[in-house]
């Protein structure tokens, strides 16, 4: 089962609530201890199928016995506190708090709404590149709580890509990454080495980039360094370029390892 994203959630929602699709709304209200999911996860209910998770296992499987048994019927929103350890057959040892509300047009407002009062700013990564490993990377963040844009010069490399994540289509990438928002990652990996390079050091410039990375070896990464110097920027921050992206142990040459890799390295980085 693919996770949804929060907009995706939102638009299933939405749907059932146009369609007349009874729906119950569980809620985490609050969550102490050790849980599966934190305070706010949403989960969908409906009599045939469930969307996004509370938690999964024996936890999950009650949830859904208990609001499938108020579908149909006239309900006011109820909350069921229940403890992870031996009653359920869990041993992750905290407690849920849960909030059981039939899905309409008001009760959907009041859950965003109490879903939105904390949630964190959203960081936003550009991918400069959509080749082979550009798109595997947009494919992939596209699927987290992430602001996802892909760049490319070239119109026809983004087509692809166009119902996965924004896409933007210049052949000024840099005024994009200079006006980007601060905490911002920057993934750079065009089909020109002198692009990554202009790119790269713009994005060091910034200074508030929360991630630079740009793919290529250490050898590459060298190359870029002395680029830097010839053109006179400012090389201070140099140290803080990823290069290559998604270093690890593992040694893998392929565009969705590589992506995998750089996906975790990013997360590591901006979601503090």
């Amino acid at each position: 089962m693919v996770t949804p994203s929060k907009d995706e959630l939102i638009a299933i929602a939405q749907l059932n609530i146009v369609k007349g699709i009874r729906t119950v709304i569980v809620r985490v209200a609050n969550a102490t201890g050790s849980t599966p999911r934190d305070k706010n996860a949403i989960m969908l209910i409906e009599a045939e199928a469930t969307h996004d998770t509370i938690g999964g296992g024996r936890l999950e499987w009650i949830v859904i016995q208990k609001a499938r048994s108020v579908l149909g019927k006239t309900f006011k929103p109820f909350t069921e506190i229940i403890p992870l350890g031996p009653e359920i057959n869990q041993c992750c040892g905290g407690k849920m708090e849960l909030e059981f509300t039939e899905l309409n047009e008001t009760s959907l407002k009041e859950i965003l709404a109490a879903t939105s009062k904390n949630e964190p700013c959203i960081p936003t990564v550009y991918i400069f590149g959509a080749g082979h490993t550009g798109t595997e990377l947009a494919i992939g963040f596209s699927r987290l709580p992430l602001k996802t844009i892909c760049i490319d010069t070239r119109e026809n490399a983004l087509i692809d890509l166009e119902n996965i994540c924004e896409t933007v289509c210049t052949p000024l990438p840099e005024e994009i990454l200079r006006a980007a928002p601060k905490n911002s990652a920057f993934i750079i990996l065009t089909h020109d080495h002198n692009l990554d390079f202009m790119l790269t050091a713009e994005a060091l410039l910034r200074k508030d980039a929360a991630y630079v990375g740009m793919i290529g070896s250490a050898t590459k990464k060298a190359v870029f360094k002395n680029w830097m110097k010839q053109y006179n920027y400012e090389i201070s921050h140099f140290s803080k370029l990823i290069c290559p992206i998604g270093k690890s142990e593992i040694k893998d040459k392929r565009p969705n390892i590589i992506a995998a890799l750089t996906i975790a390295e990013v997360l590591r980085t901006i979601m503090h």
